[in-house]
């Protein structure tokens, strides 16, 4: 079975970095067999939030790409906190 970093290489997927963590902020908690991920949303390359709504100002192909580019996000944060192993139904 391949592992993670490869599916996603197999994939053509690069995840972004992980976002720096800023004051008690937590990109990932882990409580029992519960993981919490919060703190991520569409960001530009240079880490600002993307904002805007759709049908007002972004059609919805800008939609797909803040979506796609905030669930690499969350695979970045899992690949930060060494979670792949428990986590990596995610990418199967």
């Amino acid at each position: 079975m391949e592992s993670p970093e490869q599916r996603l290489k197999s994939l053509n997927i690069t995840l972004p970095p992980a976002p720096k963590l800023a004051g008690l902020y937590r990109p990932a908690t882990q409580v029992g067999n519960m993981l919490y991920l919060s703190g991520q949303g569409p960001r530009d390359s240079k880490g600002h939030f993307l904002t805007g709504k759709l049908g007002d100002g972004l059609e919805t192909n800008d939609g797909y790409r803040a979506a796609s580019n905030t669930a690499l996000q969350l695979l970045a944060v899992l690949l930060l906190k060494k979670l792949w192993v428990t986590y990596r139904a995610l990418i199967q």
